[in-house]
């Protein structure tokens, strides 16, 4: 979880221009991520609507072994499975 975290306050800092929606997994509590994410004007943190709906309504997908995944591959969405390293690389 770490390793996420860090990646979407990389992204955030890094594209500041374009818009990132967190919906956390239904069973996650949300405080978790208003904690540990770096509030950004470009980041939204939220569990309201469907899984469907911020498929349909985004650009990219970047999940981690979740069946949204394969969801949002049916909607011809752009996904990015992110599976980090558990070697130290350096």
């Amino acid at each position: 979880m770490p390793k996420f975290v860090n990646l979407i306050n990389s992204l955030t800092k890094k594209y500041p221009q374009k818009n990132f929606c967190l919906r956390p997994h239904p069973t996650e509590n949300i405080d978790f991520w208003f904690k540990n994410l770096i509030r950004r004007k470009n980041l939204y943190i939220s569990n309201s609507n469907t899984s469907s709906f911020w498929i349909k309504n985004s650009k990219i997908i970047i999940q981690s072994g979740c069946t949204t995944g394969s969801e949002a591959l049916i909607s011809k969405k752009l996904v990015i499975n992110y599976v980090p390293s558990k070697k130290n690389v350096g």
